[in-house]
């Protein structure tokens, strides 16, 4: 009896280190791969890069302005340019040269603001505290540069409650801590850059850690299973993702199945809740023919045995396992659409941003002809109109903003993109608003107006420009509205409660 105990104990043992070796051999090459990713630019190199790429939207706004500036100042331009320049030609170089040094001046003032924590410091914080959540369920420790220390496969188990009893996964319990080293080298090593400027630094780091906790639904004590997915199921039931009822049912039959006891509230027909009943009838069925079974393989141990307990718990085990792998993947689900609509509300303000910079180009480009031209008088007039209009537009925006309750904690910088694109596009709207009503006497037969005629500052000209400059917010404003439904989608699948938020 005691050699037979021993043995088991060596068995055992070599089944853990076994167990521990595979996990190592299969996480060992985790270090090569980041030190990898670690050689190349110098990290300061690559943050300068960011916060240049991040003011360079700028760039054109900046230089119509110096341009604007310099072409109206007594001196026309810089002292250290040569003075047998025209006035026109003086002036664009000296704003070109100005906007270029103030550029990259500004940009490494800026720096802090490419990265991770410096970009959107809500996001940042509420990705530290689910990375720290995600260490706690683990058992992970970690360096001082923020990457983990190898933990064994027992610390893990032990922290996260592991039982195969319980129909828990090993190979999930890899993924929560590939994720996891993953998260780690994103937030604390490739902090800084371009990604985290545009944004996309932020939706890779909530893809891993939501990978990492659906990965720990196969690991963790059923208790705890079941009360992360009934708070999946109310954050389902607040959404509109397609197949809503399909997930809900999937999702309670798999908490019923994993605890009958979980109090979830089942809005089905009465035909679901006599198929429950039936269920039940026929597990005490079950229950009941098998009672005999272990009096006969008892009386009869010589005899092969009609029914082993190793099949019924090995099916049990089975049944746990796939029931968490449903379970996984609706939560899989959940996350996705959170993401997509997280993904819709960083594209939409990079497309505006690319807007902003294509529109100040063409500004700039616009604003030359009458530089190089020398119309002094005519580009006065212009710029008062593009004032006018701007002011107007900004009282737009204002006013709209005002009656919009439709708002959530971090649209990732989307309303700055919002409330610059508009003085930008209002002041051209008020300028081609007075072109507008300055060629409407042309088309009743009247001579053309030229440009020293058209623009001048008049009353009618001012209230044009107003009037036109009120109209870039209509197209921000059915902007505003597709974006909108990315804000009301990602508020409308939040769940109350502290559980795990999505």
């Amino acid at each position: 009896m005691t050699c037979n105990y021993f043995q088991e104990q060596l068995v055992t043992c070599a089944d853990r280190a076994d167990e521990e070796g595979a996990f190592k051999l299969k996480n060992c090459d985790s270090p090569s791969r980041f030190e990898k990713r670690r050689k190349g630019l110098p990290k300061w190199i690559i943050t300068y890069y960011g916060s240049l790429m991040g003011a360079a939207v700028a760039l054109p706004i900046v230089a119509s302005v110096g341009t604007v500036c310099f072409y109206f100042s007594p001196g026309s331009g810089l002292s250290v340019l040569p003075l047998h320049l025209s006035r026109s030609w003086n002036a664009l170089l000296s704003g070109i040269i100005l906007t270029v040094v103030a550029t990259f001046i500004f940009a490494l003032l800026r720096c802090p603001f490419a990265t991770a924590e410096g970009a959107n410091r809500y996001c940042y914080g509420q990705l530290k505290s689910r990375q720290s959540q995600l260490k706690v369920r683990l058992g992970i420790k970690e360096n001082m540069d923020g990457m983990p220390f190898f933990t064994p496969l027992c610390t893990m188990k032990q922290a996260t409650g592991w039982s195969k009893a319980e129909g828990s996964s090993l190979s999930a319990l890899r993924d929560a801590y590939t994720a996891y080293e993953d998260v780690c080298h994103l937030l604390c090593q490739a902090d800084s850059g371009l990604q985290w400027v545009t944004g996309a630094g932020y939706l890779n780091a909530w893809e891993l850690i939501h990978r990492a906790e659906e990965a720990l639904i196969e690991v963790e004590p059923v208790e705890t299973i079941v009360r992360e997915a009934m708070h999946d199921q109310q954050a389902i039931e607040n959404s509109s993702i397609k197949n809503c009822d399909g997930l809900l049912k999937k999702l309670k039959e798999a908490i019923k199945n994993l605890d009958a006891d979980a109090n979830v509230s089942v809005n089905e027909h009465q035909r679901d809740k006599n198929h429950a009943k039936l269920q039940q009838t026929q597990e005490q069925q079950r229950k009941l023919l098998t009672q005999p079974i272990p009096r006969h393989n008892n009386a009869h141990s010589d005899d092969i045995p009609l029914l082993s307990d190793t099949p019924t718990k090995s099916a049990d085990e089975k049944d746990k396992r796939r029931v968490r792998g449903v379970l996984r993947d609706v939560r899989h689900t959940l996350t996705t659409y959170r993401d997509s609509k997280r993904q819709g509300l960083v594209r939409a303000r990079n497309h505006l941003l690319m807007l902003i910079a294509l529109t100040g180009v063409t500004t700039y480009m616009l604003l030359c002809i009458p530089i190089l031209l020398d119309q002094y008088w005519a580009l006065l007039a212009a710029t008062a109109f593009y004032l006018t209009g701007t002011v107007t537009g900004l009282f737009g925006r204002l006013y709209h903003e005002s009656s919009n309750h439709c708002h959530i904690t971090d649209d990732y910088g989307l309303f700055t993109a919002r409330l610059i694109a508009i003085p930008l596009l209002s002041g051209l709207a008020g300028i081609g608003g007075v072109l507008v009503i300055s060629a409407l006497p042309a088309l009743s037969g009247n001579q053309n107006p030229n440009m020293s005629t058209t623009f001048t500052l008049t009353l009618p000209s001012l209230f044009a420009a107003a009037i036109f400059g009120f109209t870039p917010n209509l197209l921000i404003k059915s902007f505003q509205q597709r974006t909108q439904e990315y804000e009301s989608a990602l508020k409308s699948s939040e769940a109350s409660g502290t559980v795990v938020p999505h």
